[in-house]
């Protein structure tokens, strides 16, 4: 008896499991693209020491201000290598971010931004 109720868990978070993988890879694959509804420019230039922490901070300031659907994008106006380098590796590791030229920000904006009339 015992043996058979083993059988039965084992088989419900097996099914568990798979209908888990299954509801994650529909999301990962029908996930529409993200539009935001508001955007934080960050203009930069030149080289800053702490870029790491500020971009990190202004995010965190952003989630903890609870708007929904907030972009922060940072404006590229003359950073040096490594600190493009930096950007354009918190924007892969945080999302929401994006970092642009500022000749490349109404693109930027067009294809994030949900523009509504009040």
């Amino acid at each position: 008896m015992f043996e058979w109720l083993l059988y039965v868990i084992i088989l419900f978070f097996a099914l568990y499991g798979i209908v888990q993988f299954i509801q994650m890879i529909k999301t990962t694959v029908l996930r529409p693209r993200k539009i935001y509804n508001s955007v934080y420019i960050l203009p930069l230039k030149g080289h800053i020491g702490e870029i790491e922490n500020i971009v990190r901070f202004t995010r965190n300031e952003i989630i903890s201000s609870k708007e929904e659907h907030t972009m922060l994008v940072i404006l590229d106006l003359g950073l040096d290598p490594e600190c493009s380098t930096i950007c354009k590796n918190l924007c892969q590791d945080l999302s929401g971010v994006c970092i642009c030229k500022k000749d490349e920000l109404d693109l930027v904006l067009e294809q994030n931004i949900n523009l509504q009339t009040v």
